[in-house]
């Protein structure tokens, strides 16, 4: 059961992946796509962070 849904997962960024080329080939075309991807990445980014820095205010906390 892993194995196939390992292969699914690949599968899926193998396909995010080429849209992506797709997207950034045709940029004036995909242009608001890409900003709002180019949005979420740095928006999950910063969650991350947020998360990783209250999680070492736990740990010095203990």
């Amino acid at each position: 059961m892993q194995r196939k849904q390992r292969r699914c997962c690949q599968e899926v960024l193998r396909g995010d992946g080429i849209a992506l080329k797709v997207y950034d080939t045709h940029a004036d075309y995909y242009e608001s796509i890409l900003q709002v991807e180019k949005a979420m990445d740095e928006e999950v980014a910063k969650e991350l962070e947020r998360e990783s820095d209250q999680e070492t205010a736990l740990k010095e906390d203990k």
